[in-house]
């Protein structure tokens, strides 16, 4: 990770940890790419994407992006009967609200704009565990 790139994704993580509402769904299970094999249901997995630079009236910037990965199934899920999508849609929904249009101030990086955007909410190829892919973009100026 950039410079950049890592204080923003540490302060979207410690923001939506803070977030009790989301807490209360999935507890501290909030990751760095892959979690451990023995982590519970639900959980949330963060990849980082892409990063770009780009300036503004002189002044730098950059235009980053993540994917949030929102992970549920219940513990009588079968192929037959997978785990639902409601639980994923509410992940989404504290998801959004901690981050879609908030401004975060971290380490001396303005963090002006961020945007969340549900990509995708199926199952995954187990055919019973929920994966729902969320977009998280953030424009940010130092």
């Amino acid at each position: 990770m950039s410079s950049v790139l890592e204080p923003l994704y540490l302060g979207f993580h410690a923001a939506l940890a803070a977030d009790g509402a989301l807490a209360a769904l999935v507890g501290t299970r909030i990751y760095d790419t892959i979690a451990p094999p023995a982590a519970l249901f639900p959980r949330i997995t963060i990849d980082s994407l892409s990063e770009d630079d780009f300036r503004t009236f002189g002044n730098p910037g950059n235009d980053d992006s993540w994917l949030i990965h929102l992970w549920d199934q219940t513990a009588n899920a079968t192929a037959e009967r997978p785990t639902n999508s409601s639980r994923v849609n509410v992940m989404y929904s504290h998801v959004e609200r901690v981050l879609n249009m908030q401004r975060l101030v971290i380490g001396g990086i303005s963090h002006v704009v961020g945007r969340t955007r549900l990509i995708n909410n199926g199952l995954d190829e187990d055919g019973i565990t929920r994966h729902g892919v969320v977009r998280y973009t953030a424009l940010s100026f130092a």
